[in-house]
């Protein structure tokens, strides 16, 4: 199985991801990585990490959609594997899950109604070396808007394919182990 698991950053995609790993041994690759990559081995690709993530989403998913039909199509090789990154779109997985619908499974994460304030206090709980990362509040604060209003196009485009988001405006903990139980639940 083929896991893809994307999201508006610091939504909790790589805790849920090291969640399979840790109680599934379901090995992730962050697309970051792969961004990064590009960014720092081949920038004539001209991929920008201040982009947002759409604009990534579409540049990369070429490359993504080729190394997804490879775990895919010879997963006799390969175990179960997840990828996760906000630069995944729901019209992109969703396509992928009509090509292969026995062997990809997805959702989404994101946080359409919360402060971006309530937003930063729960990310220096849960994630305090990104928040110390970054000193100034009203970048962060900024930051966070502009996640929850990708949300909120996340949130429709799920609706819109017919792919399952979970919402962690209210209860960060319960929704990563909810989308977790969602994900693990053909194991």
């Amino acid at each position: 199985m083929l896991y893809f698991v994307g999201g508006a950053s610091r939504s909790g995609k790589t805790w849920l991801a090291r969640r399979m790993l840790e109680s599934h041994q379901i090995a992730y690759f962050p697309i970051d990585v792969l961004m990064m990559g590009f960014i720092n081995g081949y920038p004539d690709f001209g991929l920008d990490p201040e982009t947002e993530g759409i604009t990534r989403g579409e540049k990369l998913w070429p490359i993504l959609r080729g190394m997804a039909v490879n775990l895919i199509e010879e997963k006799r090789y390969h175990p179960d594997y997840l990828l996760e990154g906000d630069e995944l779109l729901p019209k992109n997985v969703a396509e992928l899950i009509t090509t292969y619908p026995r062997d990809v499974r997805a959702c989404f994460l994101g946080y359409t109604h919360i402060v971006p304030s309530e937003k930063l206090q729960s990310v220096r709980k849960f994630e305090p070396d990104w928040a110390e990362f970054y000193k100034n509040d009203e970048i962060l604060l900024s930051f966070l808007a502009e996640q929850s209003e990708y949300s909120q196009y996340l949130r429709q485009e799920c609706s819109i394919y017919g792919l399952n988001y979970f919402d962690g405006s209210e209860d960060f903990t319960r929704t990563v182990e909810t989308a977790l139980q969602y994900l693990i639940g053909n194991l």
